[in-house]
């Protein structure tokens, strides 16, 4: 029994392991993470560490690999959040555009 569970968590780690990968796609399809939190990627990061420390400290396999996986994950979701932190900012400093005031430059433009 224990060894079946063993293995039904250990494949269910996995998968929660990769899980991050959705939300990776998401950012690098936007180039922007801005959305997501450092401090929640920072937090969960250190969590694998520290349950693969744990398996490997008692020579847990099911806790080594699942986190081993999340920790490669991991580094992923990190590498994403911190290079598109500041992608896709809009700029909403600059001055709305008035289709009049488009068109007035571009007729007077036309006349000279």
């Amino acid at each position: 029994m224990i060894t079946a569970l063993s293995i039904v968590t250990t494949i269910w780690g996995v998968i929660m392991s990769i899980a991050p990968i959705f939300q990776i796609r998401v950012i690098l399809k936007r180039k922007d993470s801005s959305g997501i939190s450092e401090a929640w990627v920072t937090v969960l990061f250190i969590g694998y560490l520290l349950w693969f420390s744990l398996g490997a400290a008692t020579a847990s396999w099911p806790l080594m690999i699942a986190n081993g996986v999340a920790i490669a994950t991991g580094v992923v979701l990190l590498w994403a959040v911190f290079k598109y932190r500041n992608g896709a900012q809009l700029d909403f400093s600059a001055t709305p555009f008035d289709p009049n005031e488009a068109l007035a430059h571009s007729t007077s433009s036309e006349m000279d």
